[in-house]
């Protein structure tokens, strides 16, 4: 019996051993300081600047613009916790060098094992807004180093990632997860998220939202994580709850009205946002619902269908009343 107590013990050591992150605040959740304007990745714990103002993201934040899940760029619910950051990853108007990008980095807590198999995650989910974010891209990977990287000394952008994806990430409501593996050759010590490829070696969709002039791709980025357990790496996945095709939102210009119909057995809201992110009109529905926009002054607004169960955001248009 004793022997078998032993055995038991000593797998159970090697699978949590083999499950360690070997990622600092993976989340971004531990922060020196709640962030209250852009361009302050520094306020998190353990990440640095690896080129451009990379943006943090909390729920702590003492002004909506930097909060989650309202910020200035969007509304987003963390994938995990109530923190992400938050990175441009293609400039439209640089075709040539030096292209901007604004990569995250840190030290990881051990340095890699040449030899040894890899398993990389992280995940990243596209807003469309008004900021200055118009398009998805691809690309979007991780990059290990032995060496640091600044707003001084940047990352390269030499075509190359240890992990990364090929494919546009368009997905404006659920998190998307980019992952895969590599065989070390090195005793890196960072890692940097981000894109590393050139504009003309970036595909991309341009959603022509032009207002007042919005020019790059732009991504929260959360969970970010490193082991040598694929199993720890890839149970991170979350699946779409429910088919979105259901959930359907018009906006009669002639009337002024707007209409939300959907068969999605929730109670939802829909809020109403001015241009500069206001909210000035919410409510509570299941089903259906009809909100008589003629009292509304004339101008763009933004509307919001949120899933009060999932605290998720389901749908957004924009409508232009005359």
């Amino acid at each position: 019996m004793r022997n078998k107590i032993i055995i038991i013990v000593l797998i159970s050591a090697f699978k949590i051993n083999a499950q360690v992150n070997l990622v600092p605040n993976p989340s971004f959740e531990s922060y020196t300081y709640c962030p209250f304007g852009t361009a302050q990745l520094d306020c998190t714990s353990n990440w640095f600047f690896a080129a451009g103002s990379t943006d943090y993201y909390n729920a702590c934040s003492p002004q909506g613009n930097m909060s989650v899940p309202y910020n200035v760029r969007g509304f987003q619910y963390a994938s995990s916790g109530e923190a992400y950051i938050g990175m441009i990853t293609l400039g439209l108007n640089e075709p040539n060098p030096p292209y901007y990008r604004e990569p995250a980095m840190t030290k990881l807590s051990q340095a890699l094992s040449i030899g040894t198999k890899y398993f990389v995650s992280f995940k990243a989910v596209l807003t469309i807004n008004d900021f200055e974010a118009c398009c998805a891209s691809n690309k979007l990977g991780a990059l290990f180093s032995k060496v640091p990287y600044s707003i001084t000394d940047k990352a390269p952008i030499n075509n190359f990632a240890h992990v990364y994806t090929n494919s546009i990430i368009s997905d404006t409501l659920n998190w998307t997860m980019i992952a895969g593996s590599f065989i070390a050759d090195s005793a890196y010590e960072y890692i940097t998220i981000g894109n590393f490829f050139s504009s003309p070696n970036t595909s991309f969709i341009d959603y022509k939202n032009d207002f007042p002039a919005t020019s790059a791709a732009y991504y929260y980025i959360d969970d970010v994580i490193v082991s040598t357990d694929s199993d720890f790496v890839y149970s991170n996945i979350k699946k779409t709850p429910f088919n979105l095709n259901s959930l359907n939102l018009y906006f009669n210009s002639t009337n002024n009205t707007i209409f939300v119909d959907t068969d999605l057995n929730d109670y939802l809201c829909l809020e109403l946002k001015d241009i500069l992110g206001r909210t000035i009109y919410t409510t509570t529905f299941h089903a259906s619902c009809r909100v008589d926009f003629s009292a509304f002054i004339s101008g763009t607004y933004i509307v919001q269908i949120i899933d009060l169960k999932r605290k998720s955001l389901l749908k957004t248009k924009k409508i232009i009343k005359l």
